[in-house]
This record gives structure tokens, sequence and C-alpha cells, in this order.
């Protein structure tokens, strides 16, 4: 004897509907609340390191001259900072 069928009413259908959407939005914020946080957390490390660096090519200077692209780059990273 074949298996019956389950049979779905239109509000069943509608609740069924209702909870995909919902699963689907709650996985697009997430989703996107990573996005968020990773690139918080690239903008944070490239901003402590070009503060590192400009923290050593500081220090730098006061042993002596720095090479000319060192200057540049020192140079660089105080328009950064002053924006």
């Amino acid at each position: 004897m074949p298996k019956k069928l389950k049979k779905y009413t239109d509000w069943t259908a509608k609740e069924r509907l209702a909870l995909v959407r919902r699963q689907n939005l709650d996985r697009h914020t997430s989703y996107d609340s990573k996005l968020r946080l990773q690139a918080n957390i690239r903008r944070h490390t490239r901003n402590q390191n070009e503060e590192m660096e400009y923290d050593r090519l500081k220090a730098a200077t006061v042993q002596g001259n720095l090479h000319a692209a060192a200057a540049a780059r020192l140079t660089h990273l105080e328009q950064i900072f002053l924006r």
C-alpha cells in the first residue's frame, strides 16, 4: 500500500514560508555582521601597524638622517594621521 502524503493547508504553507524568510534574514544579517567585524579588525590592525611604523621612524630620526624612502614614508604617515 502506498504511503499517504501529508496534506498541507494554505495556513501551514504560509507558516513554512514565513519560517524560511526569517531564517534567510537571520543568515544574511549574521553574514553582514561578520563582514563588518572583519573589516573593523582589518582597519584597526592597519592603523596599529601604521602608528607603530611611524613611532619607529620618528625614533630613527633621533639617531641620524633617514634614507630618502624612509623620509618619504614618514611624511606620508604624518599626512595620514593629520586627517
